[in-house]
């Protein structure tokens, strides 16, 4: 298919649990565009080449061979599960390695190799390969987190900065993604313009929930006038939550893990058996957990009751020739995955929330809880009124997380399209904006605050949460030399609204700053913190008696030492 470049654009959903990539035109009827999804090729078990809309984010890694990416990649995992890597989403920005045949592979390096697999597959569609793209993340995921996103997209050969080096725009924030797809298609006149009135600023919560990440943030939406179009402002971002489809898997593999324990003495087993048995149990708990919901979407279509919905789950030879049957009803699977459903929270815990643990609140309203904490905050102490609350991410269309919401809020949430697609096309749509108006800038707010480890265990706050991105600081001082004769300086960042270092506070990066000279005790050190606009942390620093000979730079990398 051959296309000019300068017709069409691209935006990718890297994914914890699988990855897309959309491409649009402007449709010249409606002036808006219209996003389809690139077909991706890849490898699959039994059937040889194949072209997919969905690829699965699993590398193989086949002894000193290429590695492969999606279909073929995931059906090993049952089979050599130590050779396949999951979710490395997960593990961006952090000092996680993979170890395959005496190299060492970093999670950056292993994404780059499914954002290649794409990038491939778009030349074979498009008939040239593209560097010019936009790809989703987290709304909540951290500065190296960030960094390592980018990193991977240049490892894969997407273009990142402008050819005068300035840094380009080529992250946006999955839930913002969804928000964005949605307002398209409203304007496309896809669905019903009456959902949400956009003739009135309004505020929406986007909860979107995968295969491993839950984002859930606060914008106000509203019609532009002037610009005729929809901008979106970011109110809050709630902090980033390690559970998706993935710990609800997991919920369900130990029941049927508890099941198969009266037909097989699994303690019996070794390391790699036990490994490799659970991963088919995790499989067959993904497989099982989309027939109910697709089962439970029938009845309810059909205008049916659903609460006596059960589908049969029948495995041959899972383990010693032994088969594996189970017969799960909606309201058993209701109830393995009630821990993760914060089911004792209420719209009042907003009040109370700095006093949750966060340690011990994984589960779906935690999150809610936290963006409209900042969101009072940020509005002086008054709670904001939720118009509407847009779902995203495959898990969304399990019935259970939808009665859930829907009882937390009063509210029904809006579940349109298939919830799969919903960023790839909105990173599509923002695309098209940062081309359309070069000084297209929307409003972009930091997630949590960010500070600064002083003395003791004290934290002083330097970004607070909600602050306008680019930002800059002003000079900060204070930070004094403790030791005689040494040549570093350690700066501690910390994230989160707590004054010290205790939970929920965590540690967000740490740099060890030399000089070329012995310190003197007492010295003062000065910096200013910046924050870019894909919320990538850098500052700069020098000594306040010698600011000339002792500046120093650090943009944030990947490379934590």
């Amino acid at each position: 298919m051959a296309v000019s470049k300068k017709n069409f654009y691209l935006g990718i959903d890297l994914g914890t649990t699988n990855s897309l990539m959309s491409w649009g035109k402007v449709d010249l009827k409606t002036k808006q565009v219209e996003a389809k999804l690139v077909p991706i090729t890849m490898t699959s078990i039994g059937s040889g080449i194949v072209k997919k809309e969905i690829l699965p984010s699993f590398v193989y890694f086949r002894e000193n061979e290429v590695p492969i990416v999606g279909e073929y990649a995931k059906a090993m995992l049952v089979r050599q599960s130590s050779r396949v890597v999951k979710s490395v989403k997960n593990y961006m920005g952090t000092t996680k390695t993979f170890n395959f045949d005496g190299r060492e592979w970093k999670p950056e390096e292993i994404a780059s190799l499914v954002l290649r697999q794409i990038k491939i597959s778009a030349k074979d569609f498009f008939g040239f390969e593209p560097d010019d793209v936009v790809i989703t993340v987290p709304a909540s995921f951290d500065t190296d987190m960030r960094a390592a996103t980018i990193r991977a997209a240049q490892l894969a050969g997407f273009k990142c900065t402008e050819d005068d080096g300035a840094t380009r725009d080529i992250l946006l924030d999955e839930p913002r993604a969804a928000l964005y797809d949605f307002i398209n298609r409203q304007n496309r006149e896809e669905i019903p313009s009456s959902l949400i009135d956009f003739n009135e600023p309004r505020n929406v919560l986007v909860f979107d929930l995968g295969g491993g990440t839950l984002d859930v943030s606060f914008h106000t939406a509203f019609f532009n006038h002037e610009k005729n179009r929809v901008d979106v402002d970011d109110i809050a971002i709630s902090r980033y939550t390690r559970i998706g489809g993935d710990d609800f898997d997991n919920l369900l593999a130990d029941r049927f893990v508890e099941k198969f324990r009266k037909k097989v003495d699994i303690d019996s087993l070794n390391e790699i058996e036990k490994e490799m048995l659970r991963a088919k149990f995790v499989s067959f708990a993904e497989q099982i957990k989309v027939e109910l919901t697709s089962e439970i979407e029938n009845k309810r279509f059909f205008g049916k009751p659903v609460e006596n919905v059960t589908v049969n789950l029948l495995r041959g030879n899972v383990w010693d020739n032994r088969t594996f049957e189970y017969d799960l009803s909606k309201r058993e699977y209701d109830e393995i995955i009630s821990p993760l459903l914060g089911e004792n929270f209420t719209l009042a815990d907003v009040d109370k929330f700095g006093h949750i643990d966060y340690s011990k609140a994984e589960n779906v309203i935690y999150p809610i809880l936290d963006v409209l904490h900042k969101a009072k905050r940020k509005l002086g102490g008054i709670m904001p009124q939720v118009h509407a609350v847009l779902l995203n991410g495959g898990m969304t269309k399990v019935h259970a997380v939808r009665e859930r919401l829907a009882t937390f809020f009063g509210i029904e949430p809006l579940t349109l399209g298939d919830p799969d697609k919903a960023v790839a096309r909105g990173a599509t749509s923002y695309h098209y904006l940062l081309h359309k108006e070069p000084g297209f800038k929307p409003k972009i707010v930091t997630s949590e605050t960010i500070g600064i480890r002083t003395v003791g265990k004290t934290v002083q706050h330097l970004v607070p949460a909600g602050t306008v991105l680019p930002y800059k600081s002003p000079i900060i001082k204070g930070f004094r030399v403790f030791y005689e004769n040494i040549d570093y300086f350690d700066l501690i960042f910390y994230r989160g609204e707590r004054k010290d270092i205790e939970p929920p506070n965590k540690e967000l990066l740490k740099r060890r700053i030399y000089f070329a000279r012995p310190l003197r005790k007492g010295e003062e050190i000065a910096i200013i913190v910046k924050v870019s606009r894909d919320k990538v942390l850098s500052f700069e620093g020098w000594l306040k008696d010698d600011p000339t000979k002792t500046k120093f730079t650090v943009e944030v990398v990947t490379d934590k030492k």
